[in-house]
């Protein structure tokens, strides 16, 4: 949703350095920030899609979409390539398929 500030108390980034957000500010949200409620006002309802990382490989003449694949799936295919990578403690499984993704397309070539 596209979001107005409408009153002083607002804090957030602006071109990279948090500052008090000016009034008339205008912004692009999933949800409105609980600090923000009663000081923004909602003046468009449009949806946010993050964008997809392509995390596509060649493996045999197969293309290999790791975002796709499950936890156990990333560590099946690292198993099969012979890649030095393992899941460290806490990783979410999108960083773990981006970093398998950066050896595979150094040891494979492409």
């Amino acid at each position: 949703m596209k979001l107005r500030v409408t009153k002083r108390g607002c804090f957030g980034r602006i071109d990279g350095a948090v500052a008090e957000l000016p009034i008339g500010h205008e912004f692009k949200v999933k949800d409105i920030p609980p600090a923000f409620v009663g000081c923004v006002i909602v003046i468009e309802d449009i949806k946010i899609t993050p964008p997809e990382t392509l995390l596509i490989l060649k493996i045999e003449d197969k293309d290999v979409d790791l975002s796709k694949l499950t936890v156990d799936g990333l560590k099946e295919f690292v198993e099969a390539n012979n890649l030095d990578v393992t899941q460290e403690k806490g990783e979410v499984k999108a960083d773990f398929a981006k970093r398998i993704y950066s050896v595979a397309l150094a040891k494979l070539g492409e």
